[in-house]
C-alpha cells in the first residue's frame, strides 16, 4: 500500500505541469458551461415575464365604442378663438374591466380630393380636459353635448374625428383609440418594455 502511494506521489510530481494545465482547461470549460446556463436562465425568465405581461394586458385590455356627431355652428366676440362647433360625444365601455380616460380630443381635419385620393391639408386637435382621469366602469356610458373650439370659420365645416387615450386602472398599458366618420375605429397600444432585471420602461 505504501509502495503504491509512493508511486502515485512520484507520478504526480513528475507530471505536475500537465496536471495543472489540464485543471486550467477543465476550469475554463466549467466556467463556460456555467455562464451558458446562467444566460439561458436569464433569457427564459425574460420570456416568461414578457408572456405574463402580455397575458395580463389581454385580460385588462379596454374595449371602447365611440362616436362624435357634429352639430350647430357657434360664434362669439370674445376670446382668441371666436368660432366653435357644437357636437355630441358618445363613449361606452363595452369591455369587462374598468378603464381610465387619460385624454379626449377632437381632431379637426381639412381635406380635399386629388385624383380620387383624399389629401389632408392640415389637422389639429381640440382637447376636452374635463374628461381626464374619469373612470368608465363596464357598461358605463358618456353621452354629452360639448363645444369644440376651432381656429377659423371654415373649420366649422371640416371633418371631425375623435381621439381617446385610456388605460386600465393599474395604468400598465396605454391604449389609443381613433374614431373617424369614414374609417371607423382604429386602436394602437403603447406597451412597457420589460428588462431582464425585472424593471420596466416605456418605448
Amino acid at each position: 500500500m505504501a509502495y503504491e502511494l509512493g508511486r502515485f506521489v512520484y507520478w504526480v510530481n513528475q507530471n505536475s505541469g500537465a496536471i495543472q494545465a489540464l485543471s486550467a482547461v477543465v476550469i475554463v470549460i466549467l466556467t463556460g458551461v456555467l455562464a451558458w446556463l446562467t444566460l439561458k436562465s436569464v433569457k427564459a425568465a425574460e420570456v416568461a415575464a414578457i408572456s405574463a405581461q402580455h397575458q395580463l394586458e389581454a385580460n385588462l385590455q379596454p374595449t371602447l365604442e365611440m362616436e362624435l356627431k357634429p352639430g350647430f355652428d357657434l360664434q362669439s366676440n370674445e376670446g382668441d378663438h371666436p368660432f366653435s362647433k357644437g357636437a355630441n360625444l358618445k363613449l361606452r365601455n363595452v369591455g369587462s374591466t374598468p378603464l381610465k380616460l387619460r385624454r379626449v380630443a377632437m381632431v379637426i381635419q381639412r381635406m380635399r380630393l386629388v385624383k380620387d385620393a383624399v389629401v389632408v391639408d392640415y389637422e389639429y386637435e381640440s382637447e376636452a380636459t374635463e374628461y381626464v382621469s374619469r373612470v368608465l366602469m363596464p357598461g358605463g356610458t358618456i353621452s354629452e353635448d360639448i363645444i369644440v373650439a376651432v381656429q377659423k370659420r371654415e373649420d366649422q365645416q371640416a371633418s371631425y374625428a375623435l381621439r381617446v387615450v385610456c388605460s386600465d386602472l393599474s395604468e400598465i398599458t396605454s391604449h389609443s383609440f381613433l374614431w373617424h366618420p369614414r374609417t371607423g375605429i382604429s386602436h394602437s397600444v403603447e406597451r412597457p418594455r420589460v428588462r431582464a432585471q425585472g424593471s420596466t420602461d416605456r418605448r
